[in-house]
């Protein structure tokens, strides 16, 4: 849970394409969500401005990778957030075969007026199928 005055990626979850159903293998040439688990404090969340999340795909394998980005729409609250944020993947990094290893990471950046939080996550590892 973050502190008060704290933003924090609690989790990166990898799971099945619209669904929340955890996804630890995936189809070559295929896609999955991910879920980002965002928590921020109640006096953070008092003066958000923007809150984007950054991240990549790697295969381990192949030392391939491909990136994300995406800006989490949330507006300032009175309240501490608890945010789960969906990322489409849509696309795996070049390359990538069957028996291929993939990681995603992500690094979580809320910008609270002049302050700016950063918090990072890694997935587990997935093995891609046939």
């Amino acid at each position: 849970m973050a502190n008060h005055d704290d933003a924090l990626l609690a989790s990166l979850r990898p799971v099945d394409t619209s669904t929340t159903a955890p996804a630890d293998t995936v189809a070559v040439g295929g896609a999955f969500d991910l879920i980002a688990d965002i928590e921020i404090g109640s006096q953070y969340a008092r003066h958000i401005s923007k809150v984007e999340l950054f991240g990549s795909v790697l295969n381990r394998t192949r030392l391939k990778v491909d990136t994300f980005y995406k800006a989490v729409p949330l507006a300032a609250s009175a309240n501490a957030i608890n945010h789960a944020e969906t990322v489409k993947v849509s696309a795996l990094p070049p390359g990538t075969q069957e028996g291929d290893l993939l990681e995603a990471s992500a690094t979580l950046k809320v910008t609270d007026g002049v302050d700016t939080d950063y918090s990072t996550a890694q997935t587990n590892l997935m093995v891609v199928v046939v």
